[in-house]
């Protein structure tokens, strides 16, 4: 699909909504100028315009286009299903996204920004070539206090250039648990070094905002020991 703004206008009951029934391709117009893609809210009705993903998790492959930021999502984006960023291209985050089922950047940057922006409620994975999570001083709660962040890190050695997180001046993300390398790691404070976390990783973080990581809640620590276990026992079994 290829445009330069889409707008969903809001309404008292009934407001403009785009009901995902797959995955999308989206590129941003080169009509009219070189400016970014936008899929926005309209309006002043007490329901905003929004996305729905459903029930299934969808695939948004961002084609890296012109513009620095290739599409920007301010549209509150809803639904039980998850939401994949694949694709080189840039993708920009705004709203307080409600989602549920967690959120994977394959590929390419996922940017958050605005104070109430939110990756919805669910478990967040960075793996993938050149995939970065970049949250931008000001952003609020970006990640849910209870999900499970995973940075897989990779690409060149030491660099935060893969599986990372780029974490803005003053942002502190609370999280109930982190993976590096699929590694679970202890509680406490986790940045680059530029920042002032306990444990530091240029592999894993750039920027000097933190990642404050909770005493795990026992079941879902027991869940993801049972699953590392379950998939130990698949691959020995191969």
């Amino acid at each position: 699909m290829t445009f330069r703004n889409i707008s969903l206008v809001s309404h008292a009951t009934t407001p403009g909504k785009i009901i995902m029934g797959g995955n999308v391709t989206l590129v941003s117009s080169t009509l009219g100028g070189t400016g970014t893609a936008v899929i926005q809210s309209t309006g002043t009705g007490a329901q905003q315009g929004s996305i729905d993903l459903g029930a299934a998790t969808r695939t948004f492959t961002i084609i890296d286009g012109t513009p620095t930021t290739d599409v920007s999502i301010p549209a509150l984006i809803t639904g039980s299903g998850g939401f994949i960023k694949a694709g080189s291209g840039h993708l920009q985050l705004s709203g307080a996204d409600t989602y549920t089922g967690g959120t994977t950047i394959s590929a390419g940057i996922l940017t958050l920004t605005g104070t109430n922006s939110k990756l919805g409620t669910g478990d967040v994975t960075v793996q993938g070539a050149g995939s970065i999570l970049q949250i931008l001083t000001g952003v609020g709660n970006g990640i849910n206090n209870t999900a499970i962040l995973s940075l897989f890190g990779g690409g060149t050695s030491g660099v935060a250039d893969q599986g990372a997180a780029d974490l803005g001046s003053g942002i502190n993300e609370t999280v109930n648990m982190l993976l590096l390398g699929g590694i679970i790691q202890p509680p406490g404070t986790y940045g680059s070094t530029s920042s002032s976390a306990t444990f530091k990783s240029n592999e894993h973080f750039s920027g000097s905002g933190i990642v404050t990581v909770l005493i795990p809640e026992p079941a879902s620590a027991g869940l993801l020991l049972l699953g590392l276990g379950l998939l130990i026992t698949r691959r020995g079994r191969r």
